[in-house]
């Protein structure tokens, strides 16, 4: 009798290890966890915005040294919006009680992203990293294209209900927006996900783009340094770009159309490095607006209050010197200049 009580309370033991550490490898099960790396950020607060099923939750870390970790609270799965303390977004997980997501992100690219820890993250990881160059184009009509092609591949996947959420500009046609969404499939859109995440993204662009923007100063075509006031104009158009490429036929024919706007400013803000080369490639431009020219490209302190992200991108400011959209579509900045 003792040796089979001396056996049980052994299994016992083993039973209770073995559980404490299914616990361990699956993470808090009233919890989740973020922990990571953003490449060339430094020391900096960071907020983690999530529907919870309820209502937007608002949470705060620190990264130190570029590294940080992040705890919340979720019953469900949720998308989960990361950005600088400033609200500019720095990436998009997704993350319910349990999970533990190992991220690698980049202050200076948006579309570098790697991501472990549950199947829907890892998958939207290397979404972005597949098509990484579309999404930084700029081009809203490639990049819906490309999301619509994930969609049609994966209708299963909750990483392309995330990818419609994060990347689609449904400004154009929502109608066809709306049927695209409808093709995934019902247990791969939880509503969630759906409402919970437009819920947080206004709150994060309500937060960001009512900031005021300050007078900037830039260098010019004749070497020399022009201030732009937006409270001196009814708008204010910023394009940042960058290559001899980079105001393409496509954005040069919109600015051919905004420009007719008498009440629109038009900067376009070269981020090249080689101040020759940029000079040579606006000689014979026809493009609209005044050319200007920032040293240290989108890490410039003369342009860090528009926390640019994405290259080429596009900002809206009124004569109230208010942000009125900052992001990378310039069908969305045109249609605010009315």
């Amino acid at each position: 009798m003792l040796f089979h009580r001396s056996r049980l309370y052994k299994i016992s033991l083993a039973a209770i290890a073995i559980v404490s550490l299914l616990m361990t490898a699956c993470g808090n099960s009233d919890s989740f966890s973020i922990t990571g790396e953003i490449e060339g950020l430094g020391t900096r607060n960071l907020r983690f915005y999530y529907h919870d099923g309820n209502s937007v939750k608002v949470g705060l870390a620190s990264a130190l040294d570029s590294k940080f970790r992040f705890e919340g609270h979720s019953k469900h799965p949720a998308v989960i919006t990361i950005t600088t303390g400033q609200r500019n977004v720095l990436g998009t997980v997704v993350a319910g009680n349990g999970d533990d997501i190992s991220l690698t992100l980049s202050a200076r690219d948006p579309f570098v992203m790697k991501a472990d820890g549950n199947r829907t993250t890892k998958e939207l990881a290397e979404f972005i990293t597949v098509n990484s160059q579309v999404l930084a184009s700029g081009n809203s009509q490639k990049i819906n294209e490309t999301v619509e092609n994930y969609i049609k591949q994966f209708p299963k996947r909750k990483s392309a209900t995330v990818a419609m959420l994060t990347f689609y500009d449904a400004g154009d046609d929502p109608a066809r927006a709306d049927s695209i969404l409808q093709s995934i499939d019902p247990e791969a859109r939880p509503n969630n996900f759906i409402a919970g995440y437009r819920d947080q993204i206004r709150r994060v662009i309500a937060s960001r783009e009512s900031s005021t923007i300050e007078p900037v100063t830039l260098y010019c075509e004749k070497d020399s340094l022009t201030t732009i006031k937006p409270s001196q104009n009814r708008f204010t158009l910023f394009t940042f770009v960058k290559g001899t490429e980079a105001l393409n036929d496509s954005i040069t024919a919109q600015l051919k159309k905004i420009e007719k706007n008498k009440g629109v400013k038009i900067v376009n803000v070269f981020l090249d490095s080689d101040t020759t080369k940029w000079k040579n490639s606006i000689r014979n431009s026809d493009v609209p607006g005044l050319n200007t020219w920032v040293t240290g490209s989108t890490a410039s302190p003369r342009i860090s209050q528009f926390g640019l992200r994405t290259i080429p991108a596009f900002a809206v400011v009124d004569s109230t010197s208010t942000l009125l959209y900052n992001g990378p579509s310039l069908s969305k900045a045109a249609r605010l200049l009315n």
